[in-house]
């Protein structure tokens, strides 16, 4: 059996070999490679979510609770739910992945499609012609196991486009998950202000 290393980081358990399983959140983020911008335009993160939904349909045990694109960098928190037991395998859509680790199959061709959709367009202008890697390696994850960090992190990623000066109000950001409702804070919260997670992307 293979024993997996784990540190313990602000209510995280850290993965560094991951091994996902079933019925527990995730953090999942990512950056371009040498910090090089994702999305340029509305239109890449058009085609960014159109990706998202697409493969969520071949991955229909994935539910994503939270989510930002900045343009370098995406967050996610999401989870793969268990199959119904009663379910038969045989009623999966097509080309969906039943037996495989989702979370790892979602990501995967999430982040493909894009890349390729990336250098197509952006190849010469932005990679000077190279077709290398758009995203900095594999993407990150880090399981959710403290609940009062659990609201902390669906905050940091939902405020993320205000941490970074990108809008003044979360809901001027258009590329989030975030819903404006009767207990939201009118200013970034200080502990997201002066979180230092950034650090580790």
């Amino acid at each position: 059996m293979e024993i997996e290393p784990r540190i313990r980081i602000l209510g995280y358990m850290v993965n560094r070999l991951i091994v996902f399983e079933k019925d527990k959140l995730y953090h999942i983020y990512n950056r371009g490679r040498n910090k090089q911008q994702l999305f340029f335009m509305h239109r890449d993160y058009e085609r960014f979510l159109e990706n998202l939904h697409k493969f969520q349909k071949s991955c229909p045990n994935i539910e994503i609770f939270a989510w930002c694109l900045i343009p370098n960098h995406f967050h996610f928190l999401l989870i793969e739910k268990s199959r119904d037991q009663d379910q038969d395998q045989d009623t999966y859509p097509k080309d969906t992945y039943p037996k495989a680790k989702q979370i790892s199959k979602f990501m995967q061709k999430l982040q493909q499609a894009y890349a390729a959709f990336f250098n197509a367009k952006y190849g010469e202008s932005v990679k000077k012609g190279l077709k290398g890697p758009v995203f900095e390696g594999r993407f990150k994850a880090k399981a959710v196991e403290d609940e009062d960090y659990l609201y902390h992190l669906r905050r940091y990623i939902e405020w993320n486009a205000v941490k970074h000066e990108m809008v003044d109000k979360p809901e001027e950001w258009l590329y989030s998950s975030y819903v404006p409702g009767p207990y939201c804070e009118e200013s970034l919260p200080e502990d997201i202000l002066f979180s230092d997670f950034e650090f580790e992307l």
